[in-house]
């Protein structure tokens, strides 16, 4: 049986109305599955820089999320993914490659994945400033 060009395009807007219509699944402004995440860092110091920042997200690990997609933050890649003692993903990104694109302020930290077909987005505000201890006795 052949399906006219109509039928294909019912049936797409149908699949799409019931994915929407799914509780907890939230579509962000460019069709990504948005996440909640929380960076830390809440306050990341350019003078004084650890060794991660990490994100936690609300979506529970699986194996492809870590092996099939491609997570960023900020446009900076993500080194490590692992589930956290929840069994939510998380993500750790060199901190010195974070500090070159970010400036003092409140800075949107935006996370993406993406493995072509699905993607998720999340943003959280971190504070970003740049200040150099006093030493002791000066």
């Amino acid at each position: 049986m052949k399906i006219s060009r109509a039928g294909r395009l019912i049936g797409l807007v149908a699949a799409l109305m019931v994915l929407v219509s799914i509780p907890g699944v939230v579509l962000a402004e460019d069709g990504a599955e948005a996440i909640d995440i929380t960076v830390a860092p809440a306050t990341l110091n350019l003078s004084y820089q650890g060794d991660w920042v990490t994100v936690h997200t609300d979506l529970a690990y699986r194996d492809e999320l870590e092996d099939d997609f491609t997570w960023c933050l900020n446009g900076v890649a993500a080194t490590y993914i692992y589930a956290d003692s929840c069994g939510d993903l998380v993500a750790k990104f060199d901190v010195g490659a974070i500090a070159d694109v970010v400036e003092p302020g409140d800075v949107e930290m935006t996370l993406t994945g993406e493995n072509g077909t699905v993607a998720y987005v999340g943003s959280d505000v971190v504070r970003v400033i740049s200040v150099t201890a006093a030493k002791n006795g000066n």
